[in-house]
């Protein structure tokens, strides 16, 4: 079967072709670029998410201390102006044990004369341009 094309029709030209593909591109370029973006949006978000739900557990596990007068973590945690965290073993004012997942660095502390705690949680988080920066979430509970 042969394709007859009408008279005067001779196809596609070049520049036509040349177009068709520019617009093609600008449309992939544009959608991966969105697409991107929206990716590192919701890996800072997540990040904040893990954060926050780090620096709940630590004014958890400070508020059950606190509460307890038995307990042999109290001390650490009522002294005033002194850097602690909180994981499975205990109260601890090492800083090396206050690194959690490996990313998170916590802390808590008391300012003096105050019957409020502090948490902050440090970590290396994605930035919007794709590299990383220094991102941090603080929580404040008073007793």
């Amino acid at each position: 079967m042969q394709l007859v094309r009408p008279f005067g029709q001779r196809g596609e030209t070049i520049v036509e072709v040349l177009i068709a593909i520019a617009v093609i591109g600008s449309v992939i370029g544009t959608s991966y670029a969105i697409v991107g973006r929206n990716s590192r949006q919701y890996q800072q978000d997540d990040e904040r998410t893990i954060a926050l739900s780090i620096a709940e557990a630590q004014l958890e596990e400070v508020r059950n201390i606190v509460k307890d007068p038995q307990s042999p973590n109290r001390s650490i945690v009522t002294t005033d102006n002194t850097p602690f965290c909180v994981n499975s073993t205990g109260a601890h004012q090492d800083a090396s044990q206050c690194s959690l997942y490996s990313r998170y660095f916590t802390q808590v502390y008391k300012p003096a004369g105050d019957t409020m705690y502090i948490v902050e949680v440090n970590w290396q988080g994605a930035n919007s341009t794709g590299g990383t920066t220094d991102s941090k979430v603080s929580l404040r509970y008073r007793l």
